[in-house]
């Protein structure tokens, strides 16, 4: 199962996407207000559809699933539990599919929240990443070419990673309060200190594998999806605010005269 040719165009095909991502006709900040205000609905479409799709896939995996004790990428895999090429690792694979192009669309549009260039620099090339790395999950099943597909996992969170760092900080981010800032940072800081002490504590044997790691997967999954949609609906409140200023600043049009081409024929 190892015999996989798309493995040859993995670091191809992450550059091509990282570059198409943060280059081309992703939705930035600078898009029309028309455009801009589609960014949220598209990420909370594309994540609801996404949730579901992961859904559908674990309901007809092979067997049983159970999201405690398995980690989502097996969901993924050409061969489980005897099955070669079930319908979950086409459900899965779509899913992923939906979630780059969600982050596509939605991830330049969050440049509107930085105030430097190098902030919006950051964030454009973080979300590329971050959608990239999802792609190379979705071609790289973990029982195809295991190393291939954590690197995928470690591009898909350290870019996302990267934004919400961007995003956290006063200087670059004044729109959204501290607490809320911060808040989202160490809570997922702390989900990762968890989830890397527990894989530790696995590898020296000190605790089972399960349902520890594969839990505090789907937590760590469950909470960037809600950092996610947070800002998808602060983006929202701002581009309304925006259209609203708009509005009452745009100078009325002057009444248009009476016609005054009758004339009178009685006289």
């Amino acid at each position: 199962m190892t015999d996989f040719r798309l493995l040859d165009f993995t670091p191809i095909l992450l550059v091509a996407a990282a570059v198409a991502i943060a280059k081309g006709g992703a939705v930035r900040s600078s898009a029309p207000l028309r455009r801009l205000r589609q960014a949220p609905y598209i990420v909370l479409f594309g994540g609801g559809i996404a949730f579901l799709l992961f859904g559908v896939a674990m309901f007809l995996y092979p067997g049983a699933y159970n999201p405690c004790m398995k980690m989502l990428s097996v969901l993924g895999r050409t061969h489980a539990e005897g099955v070669d090429y079930p319908a979950c690792h086409y459900l899965f694979s779509a899913g992923l599919v939906v979630s780059a192009f969600a982050a596509a669309c939605f991830y330049p549009a969050l440049t509107c929240f930085a105030k430097s260039a190098r902030g919006k620099a950051w964030i454009r090339w973080g979300g590329a990443v971050n959608a990239a790395g999802l792609l190379i999950i979705t071609l790289v099943p973990e029982n195809v070419n295991n190393l291939y597909h954590n690197a995928g996992c470690v591009a898909a969170v350290g870019g996302g990673g990267v934004v919400l760092l961007t995003l956290t900080s006063g200087r670059n981010n004044p729109r959204v309060p501290a607490a809320a800032r911060w808040g989202w940072l160490v809570w997922c800081v702390l989900l990762v200190g968890v989830f890397g002490t527990f894989q530790l504590c696995h590898r020296f044997k000190v605790l089972p594998y399960a349902p520890y790691v594969p839990t505090c997967q789907k937590l760590l999954i469950l909470t960037f999806a809600a950092w996610l949609g947070n800002y998808a609906l602060r983006l929202r409140a701002a581009t309304i605010t925006s259209a609203g200023s708009s509005r009452q600043s745009s100078p009325k049009s002057p009444p248009r005269p009476r016609s005054t081409s009758r004339v009178s024929s009685g006289r």
